[in-house]
């Protein structure tokens, strides 16, 4: 079950051929996340799929957060060059600059495609949901369940040096006492 919305705006059939193909691996040269806001929502043709206007953009966000740490600003590499269980929390308006090493123009008669391959998670803030109005508990691959009832050891050292190290901007709820963390991540609510 999914809230993600997915709009396709062609779908073509072909016949497979053969054609020579070079894949050319990009690393990250780098990856800051930082406050951007809410850019303007526009509907090109007066229908979705929605498009945005980075020029207008508002710190008024149209929806609640989640009460609990987020990554602290800055640079974020790496805790995105592998799919290890470790990840950027991202509040509402917050945005990861990428930068890439750019690629010489193709060759006279070859195209060019660009893939961008991320692995993630996202909460919702469904009232029906478990924990829906924390940050926490954090998902793991692997995990039996969601909320889960225990915590593989290892898991537990990492969430916790993470959570001392890089998940360091609180954000509470109103009426949280200022300075307050959520629980540890294995802590079933």
């Amino acid at each position: 079950m999914s809230e993600l919305e997915v709009f396709w705006d062609q779908v073509r059939v072909g016949e497979m051929v053969e054609a020579p193909l070079r894949v050319r691996p990009r690393p990250m040269e780098e990856a800051t996340l930082r406050r951007l806001g809410f850019p303007r929502r526009l509907y090109l043709e007066g229908r979705p799929p929605e498009t945005y206007d980075y020029q207008s953009v508002s710190q008024e966000a149209e929806w609640g957060f989640h009460a609990g740490a987020y990554t602290r600003f800055g640079d974020v590499r790496p805790l995105l060059e592998h799919v290890d269980d470790r990840f950027v929390i991202m509040a509402p308006g917050d945005e990861i600059a990428l930068t890439f090493q750019a690629l010489p123009p193709p060759e006279a008669g070859w195209r060019r495609t660009f893939l961008f391959y991320i692995f993630g998670y996202g909460k919702s803030m469904d009232v029906n949901a478990d924990a829906s109005w924390t940050v926490g508990p954090l998902p793991y691959r692997g995990m039996p369940d969601y909320p889960y009832p225990s915590l593989p050891k290892e898991k537990e050292e990492q969430f916790r040096r993470d959570l001392m190290e890089v998940h360091t901007r609180l954000l509470p709820l109103p009426g949280w006492p200022q300075g307050r963390r959520e629980p540890l991540p294995n802590r079933v609510r």
